[in-house]
């Protein structure tokens, strides 16, 4: 919001918007018992076909299963009997096709990647899985949006590995961001589920205040009070100060915790923005040029570079991206130029 403001050269903008956390929604999370965590989860499933009776008693009733890679949603379409959509999964019009025979009732459940969040508005999906891990809070949030829009109750399920672990650094050693450190929070919180979310989208802390649509920890442990949201967020907050040595200090109210992590959040949108723009400043230049500064970058392009590290750069490249071992991970960057997807929107089709 605050990117879009500064484009449109906006002076104090009034900004009217209704929470994200909608509080018909049931958050629950479940570790799979072995190895086979979509095998599980596609168990899950076909329990909760036959057991959430707002499924089994409305034909109108739709199911969503997010997976992370098209190999798992092929798996779980053969499985359940049911369509599927990712990316590259037909024409745009086949796609439609799918998408329309769902919300017709040919299949009453469809298996998708998150390629399937944006778009899509049916009024009457009652139950939402994840198999797996969401990377992001954002994303996480994008899929169970689909759901529930009709003002009736409506189930999410995050299915995680059985060997999961709650983490703090990325897998290169780096600190996760605001938006991923929050679904850690989420998959891993002792308490209600809907603070950390309603904190990271909101900057207001909300929680479960009646059981009929509690999130598991609630359904399970009571309702969280005002003293217990509090602590949470401490505790939180607390962990945010040690990684990042930031030094934040707990107030009395409630809403302290909220205003540390929007300031986070806004020193990292910073910090996009300016690399946005030197990005900007260097385009149509040589990389390795430039990496090794050298002025002369500003004045060809990588294909014409004549450098002697050129054959080098490319060598680092494949084995950066190799058979999904290599540092860039399959899903989190883009191949060609290696920025993260929320950076590159091109995806290596021309111009990233």
């Amino acid at each position: 919001m605050r990117r879009f403001s500064d484009r449109l050269l906006l002076v104090n903008p009034v900004i009217i918007r209704s929470l994200t956390v909608r509080k018909n929604l049931t958050y629950g999370v479940v570790r799979a018992q072995g190895p086979d965590v979509v095998g599980f989860g596609i168990t899950e499933v076909r329990k909760a076909m036959e057991r959430v009776p707002l499924f089994v008693g409305d034909e109108k009733a739709r199911a969503i299963v997010y997976c992370r890679t098209k190999e798992e949603v092929r798996r779980v379409a053969e499985e359940l009997s049911c369509s599927m959509y990712y990316a590259d999964s037909g024409t745009e019009e086949e796609k439609a096709e799918v998408l329309s025979g769902w919300m017709r009732g040919n299949s009453r459940i469809i298996a998708a990647t998150t390629a399937f969040t944006e778009g899509i508005d049916y009024r009457y999906v009652r139950v939402v899985f994840y198999i797996g891990a969401p990377e992001s809070a954002i994303e996480f949030v994008q899929g169970v949006g689909r759901r529930g829009r009709d003002g009736r109750g409506c189930l999410c399920c995050v299915i995680l590995p059985n060997g999961w672990t709650f983490r703090i650094r990325g897998r290169n050693g780096e600190l996760l961001d605001e938006d991923a450190m929050t679904i850690e929070w989420f998959l891993n919180s002792p308490r209600c589920r809907v603070l950390s979310l309603s904190l990271f989208l909101n900057g207001k802390a909300q929680y479960c205040d009646e059981i009929e649509y509690a999130c598991d920890r609630c359904t399970r442990k009571g309702l969280v009070g005002e003293d217990e949201a509090r602590a949470e967020v401490g505790a939180y907050v607390s962990r945010c100060t040690d990684e990042h040595n930031v030094g934040i200090q707990i107030g009395e109210e409630l809403d302290a915790g909220a205003q540390q992590l929007q300031a986070y959040k806004r020193e990292q949108e910073e910090r996009q923005h300016n690399f946005i723009w030197h990005l900007d400043v260097v385009r149509g230049g040589c990389l390795i040029c430039l990496t090794m500064k050298k002025r002369e970058g500003l004045r060809h392009n990588l294909d014409e570079c004549r450098s002697k590290e050129k054959r080098s750069f490319f060598q680092a490249k494949k084995r950066a991206t190799e058979g999904g071992r290599g540092w860039i991970a399959g899903f989190k960057a883009c191949f060609y130029c290696g920025l993260p997807q929320r950076l590159c929107t091109k995806q290596g089709k021309g111009g990233c």
